[in-house]
């Protein structure tokens, strides 16, 4: 069958590439997706599938003066069926799973226009989903990007450098919160932590005393004193 590959991408508004074509921090998006048609078309060619295809956009909103990418998939469909295309094969590009833009948009609203055309078949071509295939190439990627592994992971991890994530599950799975110091405590004035405590319930029991003795300068303050002291060391309420 002589059908006429479309290719079609998500949209996206054209001063965004601009930007990135004017030397800005613009997005690449727009020479991404067109360069990984011409890597599938190649590929088909080795095949020897030799298509006459095209590239498209899809999913413009927003107000009527901000300009998208184009040319849009509908009006390119409707181009193709101009031109005499009885046959369309579309192939989400830049889509990896199925979804509304793919479900309800293409196989419903854009295979509705192709029929209203008059072309006579059409056909759309699945999303990667989870493809064994897809699924290891993500996966190596993702590899690629991981920072040095032989260095110490704890070490990367204090000095806040990004580690895997399943090295950081590693950790929270096999210690507890006391165990795992991401960065270390240092002790200041050589006190334990013990210490520590006993010098802040110590603390706690002359507030007590002091505000005590202010309100009723009498015996009762030397018994709260006592039994503030007595709390403090023993961990009780006073």
């Amino acid at each position: 069958m002589d059908a006429h590959i479309l290719y079609t991408a998500q949209g996206l508004p054209r001063k965004y590439v601009e930007d990135a074509a004017s030397g800005g921090l613009g997005d690449p998006y727009q020479e991404q997706t067109e360069r990984s048609v011409q890597l599938v078309t190649a590929r088909l060619a080795e095949l020897g599938v030799q298509q006459a295809h095209s590239l498209s956009y899809q999913g413009a909103f927003g107000p009527e003066q901000l300009r998208w990418i184009e040319p849009s998939t509908r009006e390119q469909i409707r181009a193709l069926a101009a031109a005499g295309v009885g046959s369309l094969v579309l192939v989400p590009i830049s889509f990896v799973f199925e979804h509304m833009a793919t479900l309800n948009e293409m196989d419903c609203e854009y295979a509705e226009l192709a029929s209203e055309c008059g072309m006579r078949d059409f056909a759309r071509v699945p999303t990667l989903d989870t493809n064994p295939e897809f699924i290891e190439s993500l996966a190596t990627v993702v590899m690629e990007a991981l920072p040095d592994l032989s260095r110490p992971s704890m070490q990367q991890i204090n000095q806040g450098t990004p580690v895997s994530l399943n090295m950081v599950n590693e950790y929270t799975r096999l210690y507890t919160k006391d165990q795992l110091q991401l960065v270390p405590q240092e002790q200041s004035w050589g006190f334990t932590e013990q210490a520590e405590l006993l010098n802040g319930r110590l603390a706690m029991g002359a507030i007590a005393v002091a505000t005590t003795i202010a309100v009723d300068p009498t015996l009762k303050a030397g018994i709260t004193m006592s039994r503030a002291l007595r709390g403090a060391a023993t961990g009780e309420a006073p």
